[in-house]
């Protein structure tokens, strides 16, 4: 796989390589851990101050949720600093090109097709089964809000983890380990640590040290967490996603890609109940636990790479 300019960061040259935005990855990752360790605990004591009796959907909430929601607000507030800094700052540069709309309405309709057909396989089976609250008029409402939900992560995460964090490992080393490397860190970054312990701790008693905590934890829930095929299925999305970016040359199609997943997700995921514990095959309602999405992912990723292939031996 030969190297191209386009997805260079810095205006470098395929002959150029620069580590410079792996550390700009490196210090988004921490600094937003430590600013959300610093936040959270202010917010929680915020919401103990102004709901005492914890009766707002805020106070339901445990601590781990504040702390991501910190992290998250501290992307938002830096990655536009990140991208001038990378001399990303147009939509051209980050990889949305014209024409978006005939990318995105080729891609989409294919990520569709591909969750549809693994829940349909679920649900020939019996494996899942519609809830008994089901109604037609309940299933256009998710898929309503199913679709504006897809449309908003497809766009921010292919944003973040192609349009940038791919990048700048692409900028550091050969295509492949690029590829191999920054789908890894995409399959790690979906661990999030655990819920469960701070559920139990009141917002009045969360301090300082509680952020430092999560922080830690957040760094282990890897281990902690870990499950090798729901990691194994994340690194080929990873992967599979790359590859679209590197044969289309354009962030939409990735987006649409994407978007049509999480959509088809949505739409079965709060009106379809799993009826029997995890099969070793065909995983759970989550879909990225079975082997079953593994095949496909595989598929896919090989067809993407031959005609990645193909394209090069063109030129």
């Amino acid at each position: 796989m030969t190297r191209d300019s386009f997805f260079q960061l810095d205006d470098l040259r395929e002959a150029e390589y620069s580590n410079r935005g792996i550390w700009l990855i490196v210090n988004l990752y921490f600094g937003s851990l430590l600013f959300s360790a610093a936040l959270a605990p202010l917010f929680a004591q915020a919401v103990h101050f102004f709901d005492p009796d914890g009766t707002s959907y805020l106070s339901g909430k445990p601590f781990s949720d504040f702390l991501n929601r910190g992290r998250l607000l501290c992307l938002l507030i830096l990655f536009p600093v990140l991208i001038r800094r990378a001399n990303l700052w147009s939509w051209k540069r980050l990889g949305f090109l014209s024409p978006g709309w005939s990318y995105f309405r080729k891609w989409f309709p294919i990520g569709v097709a591909m969750m549809a057909l693994i829940f349909g396989i679920d649900l020939s089976l019996g494996i899942i089964e519609p809830r008994d609250i089901w109604t037609w008029g309940y299933q256009v409402e998710r898929m309503a809000l199913g679709l504006i939900g897809a449309l908003l992560i497809g766009f921010m995460e292919e944003t973040f983890f192609r349009g940038f964090v791919f990048r700048a490992f692409y900028n550091a080393m050969n295509p492949w380990k690029a590829v191999v490397i920054s789908s890894l860190f995409f399959a790690y970054l979906h661990f999030k640590m655990p819920d469960e312990p701070w559920q139990q701790i009141p917002h009045s008693q969360i301090g300082w040290d509680d952020g430092l905590i999560a922080v830690w934890s957040t760094l282990t829930a890897f281990k902690v967490n870990f499950d090798a095929l729901l990691f194994f299925n994340l690194f080929l999305v990873g992967v599979l996603l790359q590859l679209v970016f590197l044969y289309t040359r354009n962030l939409w199609a990735c987006v649409g890609l994407h978007a049509g997943w999480v959509f088809v997700i949505q739409c079965f995921a709060k009106t379809f109940d799993q009826t029997e514990p995890a099969h070793w095959f065909f995983g759970t309602e989550r879909v990225v636990d079975g082997y079953l999405v593994s095949l496909f992912l595989i598929g896919f990723i090989a067809f993407c790479y031959y005609l990645l292939r193909k394209r090069e031996t063109a030129i």
